[in-house]
Parts: structure tokens; C-alpha cells; sequence
């Protein structure tokens, strides 16, 4: 087992967590000395002693490290690398990726109670992502998707057969209602496998979040089952790519990570991770089209505007350069 120099965490823990909690994306609201975060407005930031207390919550004060296990849907290794990567920058995703997870779960994977009905579900899914109905009723039918009882999220699943038993592996909930983004992993889950989608195919396609793989496959039409698919849920559980690279089967990779800094950065590390353990494999970057972050905000504003959406090809023109640099467009 590899350990994360004390030093390097020492470094991390003084990050600020307002500046960690803007960059991900969440809105900053001064309040007095302290901040708060318009989305989760029981969070009060202490900019001094860099630590937050949730009022909903048990209300205890906890790091930045905390701050991404609970609201970036990290575990420790993962917190640890996105502060390194994007903050610091004093190793390589490859550096971690040994290191096992500082959670461990004694149980198993539990998921939550199933909701009678999936309206919230399809309603987010198909209305507001615009993800084809087809696709996700296939999905649903085969236990894939589900709405959760209590809270009405979404809940993306994925499954490994041993022993001719399908069981679950990995889950992760996605809030329904966009003005209060939620999203998490459930207790138990496997970062050994992260959401994987397996149709038998010698092409693996990668990205960071569920939703993008699901875009990627509406975008394909027919053709949506004709690759395998990881949504790693985030930029730094990269150890299920390794389960892949373990797969002899596999001999084509493509990676569509977010077209941002975060993954700009990220596909170059896997990149270099990837052709380091298996120089036989072929990678490949697509990216979602210049001004768009991701697969999904490509679809949403496509599909809303009745413009014609174009299946993902193989083809070298299509491979974007992580060099590039790329425009804001009006929407």
C-alpha cells in the first residue's frame, strides 16, 4: 500500500474552502466574517479556522477534505487528488491510484427502497436532460435506473454477474430538482468498478458523469449499444479504469471527459496512465463540441432548439486536441 506524504496533506487542508466550493461549481454568499453557499444555505464557512459547520447536518466543524467527500461526491484518495491536481499540482493521478480508500464499508452495498413510480425519474431524465426515452426505458426495465422512495432521486446502478447472480456493484442518486443540486455515492459502493455499462464490446467509452454517458449513448440512436461505457462520477477514481485495462478484450478507449481544465487535465493523465500499463490499446479523445462543457449540456441546448444531432464517430478529424482552446458561445 502507498501513503500520501503528511506534508503534501498538511498543504491541503489550508486550501480554502470558499475558493474549493466555487470552483465546483456552487454560488458563494458572503455573510458577515463567514460565507455560506446559496444551494445549501444551513453550510457557514469560517474563512479563518477553514472549516465548515452544516447546520442540517450534525452540525460539527470539518476540512475541506470533508467539504469534497460530502458535497463533491469523493471519497478521501479522491478529495486528496482534485485538491493536488487542481491547487498544488505536486503529483500525477497515478501517484494515488494504489492507495486504497480510506472508507471502509463492513457491509454491503444497500440500495434505497424503490418508489412505486418513476415520474419525478422520467420527467428529469427525459424532460430536463433531454436523454432519449427510449434508452432510459431500456435502462429502467433492466434495473439500471430506479426513483428512490423517500427522496424522489434518481438512483443509477451497476451490476456484476458471479456465479450466474447479477448483483449490485455501485450506485450513485442524482437530485431531480435542478435548483437544489444533489448527488452522492451510496455507502458501499465499488471504485473498483464505478458506473459501468458492459454490452460485450471491444471499445470502452469513458466520462466523467453518468448523465454524459447516457448523452453520448441518445446521441447514438441505434448505434448506443455498440460500445462498453464508464462514468467515473468524478475526475479522480481512476482505479476502474484499471479493472478495464485488466480486460484483454479491450482494445480501443475512448476518453470524453468534460471539456474544462479539470478534464483537459484529467484525459491527459489517463491518457499517459493508460498507454503506461497497456501500450496495445488505442486511445482516443472526443469531446463534446467547442463551447459546450459536456455531452449532456451539448444535448440540452441541441434538443431544445431542434437542431440536428450527429452520432459520434471513430474518426481522426474528430479527435479534439487537448491543446485547443475554447470559445464561449451565447446561448
Amino acid at each position: 500500500m502507498k501513503y500520501v506524504a503528511e506534508e503534501l496533506i498538511e498543504k491541503l487542508r489550508d486550501i480554502p474552502i470558499q475558493d474549493v466550493a466555487s470552483s465546483m461549481g456552487y454560488h458563494v454568499v458572503k455573510k458577515g466574517r463567514f460565507y455560506s453557499l446559496k444551494e445549501h444555505d444551513s453550510v457557514m464557512i469560517d474563512p479563518q479556522k477553514n472549516k465548515y459547520v452544516r447546520y442540517s447536518s450534525d452540525g460539527s466543524s470539518k476540512s475541506v477534505f470533508d467539504f469534497l467527500i460530502e458535497f463533491g461526491n469523493m471519497d478521501f484518495i479522491g478529495a486528496v487528488n482534485y485538491l493536488n491536481n487542481n491547487y498544488i499540482g505536486e503529483a500525477q493521478i497515478s501517484r494515488f491510484k494504489e492507495v486504497k480508500e480510506e472508507k471502509n464499508y463492513s457491509g454491503k452495498l444497500e440500495l434505497p427502497r424503490k418508489s412505486t413510480n418513476m415520474r419525478n425519474t422520467f420527467a428529469y431524465l427525459i424532460k430536463t436532460r433531454c436523454l432519449s426515452v427510449d434508452l432510459i426505458k431500456s435502462l429502467a426495465n433492466k434495473g439500471y435506473i430506479y426513483q428512490d422512495e423517500e427522496h424522489k432521486n434518481v438512483v443509477f446502478v451497476a451490476y456484476e454477474v458471479k456465479d450466474g447472480i447479477k448483483q449490485p456493484v455501485f450506485a450513485n442518486l442524482k437530485g431531480t430538482n435542478e435548483q437544489y443540486p444533489y448527488k452522492r455515492d451510496v455507502p458501499g459502493s465499488d471504485y473498483n468498478r464505478c458506473f459501468f455499462l458492459d454490452y460485450k464490446s471491444d471499445t470502452l467509452f469513458i466520462t466523467e458523469a453518468i448523465i454524459d454517458a447516457l448523452s453520448v449513448m441518445s446521441m447514438q440512436g441505434d448505434d448506443a449499444f455498440k460500445w462498453n461505457y464508464l462514468a467515473l462520477t468524478g475526475v479522480t477514481k481512476t482505479s476502474s479504469i484499471n479493472y478495464w485495462l485488466d480486460n484483454n478484450n479491450i482494445k480501443n478507449i475512448i476518453l470524453g471527459l468534460d471539456r474544462d481544465k479539470y478534464g483537459m487535465k484529467a484525459t491527459e493523465q489517463i491518457k499517459e496512465m493508460i498507454e503506461q500499463k497497456r501500450p496495445d490499446i488505442n486511445v482516443e479523445i472526443i469531446q463534446c463540441e467547442e463551447g459546450f462543457k459536456d455531452f449532456n449540456e451539448e444535448l440540452v441546448y441541441k434538443v431544445k432548439r431542434n437542431i440536428p444531432i450527429h452520432k459520434i464517430e471513430r474518426k481522426k478529424e474528430q479527435v479534439v486536441e487537448l491543446a485547443n482552446p475554447f470559445r464561449s458561445r451565447t446561448r
